[in-house]
């Protein structure tokens, strides 16, 4: 009886594929996440100091991270949810 070598069960480049996007998806949300906090944080500082311009400004930041996050929530169930 002979047994099948891992090479010819398991597909490599697949499976270095799904490491590489979610390294890459990883790094991309922990950077929205961090613009949107940040963007947050000094809104609030620059409305507490009466400082309209930032506070435009920082509001525009969080709201640019947070739609960040919400895009790759959308794209994760998308691409969960499709048939190849």
């Amino acid at each position: 009886m002979r047994l099948p070598i891992a090479g010819e069960i398991v597909e490599w480049d697949l499976i270095l594929q799904v490491i590489y996007v979610a390294l890459g998806a990883g790094v991309a949300v922990t950077i929205a996440v961090s613009f949107a906090i940040l963007g947050a944080t000094r809104a609030a500082d620059a409305r507490r100091d009466g400082d309209t311009i930032d506070t435009v400004i920082y509001g525009g930041l969080f709201l640019l991270g947070l739609g960040a996050c919400l895009a790759a929530v959308v794209l994760g169930i998308v691409v969960m949810t499709s048939k190849d």
